[in-house]
């Protein structure tokens, strides 16, 4: 049975701060054990799309670099390119000017940012895996220069895995373009040429020239494509053809094999789990296809958990959220998940089966579900 260590949302003076409480937690889920001096920390966060507003506030980000900072080690604060090559953050440029307009920086964080895999998303290395659906895993070059991960997750809704917590953070936040296409499709483009009309923008846009012009026609090279999405955006007749994965739980498993790949990768042992349950979206902090988008909180702030335990913790959040009053106007008082003990993200989600993913996740040896829940203050 893992420990999951907590400290509530309450605060009656400056002393119980969240930001007080939160090296508190820091202290008692003794990560001062678990790093040493001059260790390389990737303190792992989102910082949200174009249009959400209730991605993880910046000043918790700034706790956990000074926290770190305190123990002698060196802080860089992480992420990853988003899967579209021309989506918002779909290259390190694109993401840094959102995370700027956010209040992300080197001046707010006190550390440098960092994304992983590089201005494209192309600089990556694949890790073997024995999963349930992935046998490689493409993760950032750059994620194996450090020793350690510092995993910051805001807790939320997700329409495909029900939840979106520490195991989401790592299995699609640390993992590159190729894995993120591969969690959502079955298998990468191919030019329907019923379609095609020869326009050679796919050709063009392509970072990786997978595509030539034969013929009067595109051809695309299955083997060179790494899955950055550009063609299929930029084609305006749909000629660029790949099939989604719909079915929630097959996207489940894939993000189980993703986290899988990146924790062989660093070791099973070197991450620690912080998740914020402020501010609990029932939507990602995510484009949804657009912009991006944040709706009422479904429930109170609950407060903050930790644990080096990737599944237990994503399981006591769970609980914790079931059991709080859903907050009057939000999407889940919409569904009717309105009392404590409600199951909330099922309601909230029907397709998708949060049981089913935490039970899978501790099959693939990823944490245990059985958790004690240690209340700090």
């Amino acid at each position: 049975m893992s420990s999951v260590f907590m400290v509530d949302a309450r605060a009656r003076n400056s002393g119980e701060s969240l930001v007080k409480k939160l090296e508190l937690l820091m202290d008692r889920v003794g990560l001062p054990n678990l790093v040493k001096s001059g260790d390389r920390i990737a303190v792992k966060t989102h910082m949200g799309a174009p249009l959400t507003t209730r991605y993880l506030r910046s000043f918790y980000v700034r706790t956990a670099v000074d926290y770190v900072k305190k123990l002698g080690a060196k802080p860089t604060v992480v992420e990853t390119t988003g899967l579209g090559l021309l989506d918002p953050r779909g290259t390190a440029k694109k993401y840094l000017e959102v995370a700027l307009m956010h209040g992300f920086s080197k001046e707010t964080l006190g550390a440098e940012i960092l994304i992983m895999d590089g201005e494209l998303g192309l600089d990556c290395v694949k890790v073997v895996v024995e999963g349930f659906k992935l046998k490689e895993v493409s993760i950032p070059k750059s994620l194996l220069d450090f020793d350690f991960i510092l995993n910051l997750t805001h807790f939320k809704g997700h329409e495909m895995t029900a939840f979106s917590g520490a195991i989401k953070n790592i299995g699609v936040g640390c993992v590159g373009k190729e894995t993120k296409y591969f969690i959502h499709y079955y298998d990468k483009p191919s030019v329907d040429p019923t379609l095609c009309d020869g326009c050679g923008k796919c050709v063009e846009i392509c970072p990786v020239k997978a595509i030539q012009m034969v013929n009067g026609m595109a051809v695309l090279n299955q083997n060179m494509c790494y899955g950055c999405k550009a063609c299929q955006t930029i084609c305006s007749v749909k000629a660029l053809k790949s099939t989604r994965v719909s079915d929630p739980s097959e996207i489940q498993l894939r993000v189980l094999d993703a986290v899988c790949g990146v924790l062989k990768a660093m070791g099973f042992n070197k991450i620690l789990n912080v998740n914020f349950l402020l501010e609990v979206d029932w939507k990602c902090d995510c484009e949804h296809q657009q912009l991006g988008w944040s709706d009422l909180p479904i429930v109170p702030d609950i407060g903050i958990l930790a644990s080096k335990d990737i599944v237990a913790i994503d399981k006591a959040s769970i609980d914790l959220v079931n059991s709080a009053p859903a907050i009057p106007g939000s999407q889940a008082y919409e569904v009717g998940a309105v009392n404590p003990g409600s199951d909330k993200f099922k309601m909230l989600y029907p397709r998708a089966d949060w049981a089913f993913m935490l039970e899978m996740a501790e099959k693939l040896g990823l944490g245990f579900r059985n958790y004690t829940l240690i209340k700090v203050c």
